[in-house]
């Protein structure tokens, strides 16, 4: 994960991150597996109302 941002509003925190997905993945893959990290993160931080994630290729910086 990189390029984190929490932002703190009236409804709770938002939270967006970029993520490196492999390649080789296929794009459903690489959903369910950023749904994952943002179900963990809700879980972890109740304060969070909302994730925004983008996955992408390694080396896409």
């Amino acid at each position: 994960m990189h390029n984190v941002r929490v932002r703190d509003t009236e409804a709770g925190e938002i939270v967006n991150f970029h993520c490196y997905a492999e390649p080789t993945l296929s794009v459903i893959a690489v959903h369910d597996r950023v749904d994952e990290i943002e179900r963990g993160l809700r879980r972890a931080f109740p304060t969070v109302k909302r994730v925004i994630s983008h996955a992408e290729p390694p080396n896409a910086d």
